[in-house]
């Protein structure tokens, strides 16, 4: 049982590879939060990195013009997580954890993203 399990578990994924039905594995959160969200829930909880050509890089959280309803709640910095201020200063490179509406995650997208 544990050689078919060994045997198995090396070989999958070079046959998967040869054959060309292998995909990426998606990149993990260096977190254990979760959100499920519902047909009723009138927010998402959405990650956004951000680039350095970003409008949002090097401001100050207040001086963001995110709209009503979005809400930066955590911030990824390397190996360090935490809640920001209004005075925090976001980096190119920041993972950036918001809850944001339904209404307004494309114009959130568009500020973080342009």
């Amino acid at each position: 049982m544990i050689s078919s399990a060994l045997l198995q578990g090396t070989t999958i994924p070079a046959f998967a590879r040869r054959l060309s039905v292998d995909a990426p594995l998606r990149e993990k959160p260096p977190y254990t939060i979760e959100y499920e969200s519902t047909e009723k829930a009138k927010f998402e909880l959405i990650e956004f990195r951000v680039h350095e050509h970003s409008s949002i890089t090097g401001k100050q959280v207040v001086d963001m013009d995110f709209p009503e309803g979005a809400l930066i709640i955590l911030i990824n910095r390397g190996e360090e997580f935490f809640v920001p201020g209004g005075s925090t200063v976001v980096n190119a490179g920041d993972m950036l954890m918001m809850m944001v509406s339904k209404e307004n995650i494309d114009r959130v997208r568009s500020l973080v993203e342009t």
